[in-house]
């Protein structure tokens, strides 16, 4: 992210790093490292790093987690530990301020002044209504959210947090809005995709292929941004 220019001149941007472990020894060594290798934006406040409560998660979550879709245990409680993540991380930004989130990982690599697009962009709907504007076609990557709109979606999260991904949760948010009960569902699709405002070519691109879920393989790219990862 730091390879490319981070924002226009007149643009405020923080990066917020979360670390999703309670492990106090190894959180310790990850704000270390990041400390070691961006003490400037560290010290100019540009970047911050934040971790969970060490109680934030289900002390036993076999017990808290309800197992669908065919998904073991291991799986499931891997895509419900995002959701809590995500609650807190939106949760925190939110209370920074800001006028958007920008939703991201941290294996992705962005393209030149891919700021200065996100924002330009932004600007050409400001008067729409939509949920998010899409920076990447996978998943939750370079999802950009408006701020004001990161309670109400947090709480949907955290009432269904263990029950669904998080990419599915974000399309239950929106239709649960816009979608009549009754709805045909092609209707609904076309009224989503009014709210889920796709931009092309892609500014982000995923490059780790070993997921934080052990055995998992993570061999998908975003074909729109230009070459294969390496």
């Amino acid at each position: 992210m730091y390879d490319n220019p981070i924002s226009p001149p007149d643009i405020s941007v923080k990066i917020i790093v979360f670390i999703g472990e309670v492990d106090e020894e190894f959180v310790r060594r990850k704000m270390t490292k990041l400390n070691q290798e961006f003490p400037k934006q560290i010290e100019s406040k540009m970047l911050e790093v934040i971790s969970v409560p060490t109680d934030y998660y289900p002390e036993n979550w076999a017990d808290s987690l309800h197992l669908q879709f065919g998904d073991p245990l291991e799986r499931t409680k891997w895509r419900s530990k995002q959701n809590l993540d995500q609650v807190f991380l939106m949760m925190y930004i939110y209370n920074l301020n800001p006028k958007y989130y920008l939703m991201l990982e941290d294996d992705v690599i962005a393209k030149q002044g891919y700021a200065d697009h996100i924002m330009k962009f932004a600007a050409e709907n400001e008067s729409k209504d939509w949920f998010y504007l899409s920076f990447c076609v996978l998943g939750a990557i370079g999802k950009l959210f408006r701020a004001r709109n990161l309670p109400s979606y947090a709480s949907f999260i955290h009432t269904f947090w263990n029950r669904k991904p998080l990419d599915w949760l974000q399309m239950d948010y929106v239709s649960s809005q816009v979608c009549s009960y009754d709805e045909p569902h092609q209707n609904c699709v076309k009224l989503l995709q009014k709210h889920l405002i796709a931009y092309r070519p892609s500014q982000f691109q995923h490059q780790g292929k070993v997921s934080s879920l052990d055995g998992k393989k993570q061999l998908l790219y975003d074909k729109s941004f230009g070459g294969r990862p390496k």
